[in-house]
């Protein structure tokens, strides 16, 4: 943790990264199984101007033994503070 001091004078502990990695995960093969585009004509009757999306993706049992042993390793490989922030994205 570092101090910082704000314009009104007070000081605040801010937290100091010392570190940062990232690391792929290499996806050896998939599926697209999204509904056909033609699904998405009612956009043209309502008159939609925004589309929000969402993706789910689902590993296979060895895609997701795979991956949970590449973070074990990362996460092995690349703590090195007590605190530390992992996100998959």
């Amino acid at each position: 943790m570092v101090k910082k001091r704000a314009k009104n004078g007070k000081t605040r502990k801010v937290r100091k990264y010392t570190h940062r990695a990232s690391e792929k995960f290499v996806i050896k093969e998939w599926e697209d199984r999204s509904p056909p585009s033609q699904t998405l004509n009612f956009l043209s009757v309502l008159l939609v101007s925004r589309l929000h999306t969402d993706k789910t993706i689902d590993f296979s049992s060895k895609a997701s033994f795979r991956f949970n042993k590449q973070k074990k390793a990362f996460l092995k490989n690349n703590i090195r503070d007590k605190k530390y922030d992992y996100h998959c994205s």
